[in-house]
């Protein structure tokens, strides 16, 4: 099965990752990433520090941050510091799911399609932003890095959603994301199809080179691929 042509009737499983490709980021976590660093490691961010963020974008914040602090106890001190002060936006700010997005979840769930997302955020972050969009009765399961699932490019949330929906086979399993490390995990779980969209500013080029069969402006494209 080809991510140029998929036959829904094939697909039995799409993944989709939150900030950035469901979820309207508009440099949020840039800006919480420089809070975090500033109260952990009591200085500004390097702009080297800053482009490292950028590249490993998808990837989970622990280890962003240990890389980073080459310190596991500051590391975790500022993953929490993160997720702090990410909530704290939400709760005052509000958060907006990509255009649409919820749309596309309710026709791929009426076809009989699984709809999952995944999130190098924790848990409770995950939870609160789907919450707050009110999308729990349109997904069927939501994954997060956890000392079980190991965060992107590797490939666990995916083959644990895959799991979960008792999917016939991994070809069948379509996984849609806005970053390098949200192709590279795809292509490590062997998956049907990786497609990558450009709303989280990844260039086309960048995200064809990570190995995506196929690019999106949106996800608003992808009724029409699948169809």
């Amino acid at each position: 099965m080809n991510a140029v042509g998929f036959e829904l009737a094939d697909v039995e499983l799409v993944c989709l990752d939150m900030a950035g490709t469901t979820v309207r980021d508009a440099g949020r976590v840039l800006e919480v990433f420089d809070r975090a660093i500033v109260e952990i490691a009591q200085r500004q961010p390097t702009d080297q520090e800053r482009d490292f963020v950028v590249k490993t974008m998808g990837q989970s914040k622990i280890e962003v941050f240990t890389a980073l602090l080459h310190d596991e106890a500051k590391a975790l001190q500022a993953t929490r510091a993160f997720e702090r002060y990410y909530q704290e936006a939400v709760e005052v700010l509000g958060v907006e799911e990509m255009p649409g997005a919820t749309e596309l979840f309710q026709r791929l769930r009426d076809r009989g399609v699984h709809v999952f997302l995944t999130t190098g955020f924790s848990a409770s972050t995950q939870e609160l932003l789907i919450h707050k969009l009110d999308w729990y009765s349109l997904i069927d399961g939501a994954l997060c890095p956890t000392e079980q699932l190991r965060g992107r490019p590797h490939p666990d949330k995916l083959l644990a959603a895959s799991l979960a929906a008792r999917v016939t086979s991994m070809t069948n399993v379509v996984y849609v994301g806005d970053t390098i490390m949200d192709v590279q995990s795809g292509k490590n779980a062997g998956l049907g199809g990786v497609i990558g969209v450009l709303t989280g500013g990844f260039s086309e080029q960048a995200l064809l080179h990570a190995g995506a069969d196929r690019v999106l402006s949106s996800i608003t494209e992808l009724a029409v691929v699948l169809a």
